[in-house]
């Protein structure tokens, strides 16, 4: 589909980065939610994925309907 931004990873499987920015994919995001260390906050799960602050901010709204609380 147009404007998605998915790709495979080495293994073949799909993913879809969430931030184009600070390139990070939705598997990062799960695997930074899935540690125990890391709060499940917007930004939390953010610098962990990224190692740093957004840019633009666009892909926030993503990050955050990906964290359940």
């Amino acid at each position: 589909l147009a404007g998605e931004n998915h790709s495979h990873d080495q293994m073949g499987a799909s993913l879809m980065y969430v931030c184009i920015c600070n390139p990070f994919s939705d598997k990062d995001v799960q695997k930074a939610l899935d540690n125990p260390e890391i709060k499940n906050t917007t930004a939390h799960i953010y610098k962990a994925c990224a190692g740093t602050g957004p840019n633009c901010g666009s892909c926030i709204n993503a990050l955050k309907c990906m964290i359940v609380d």
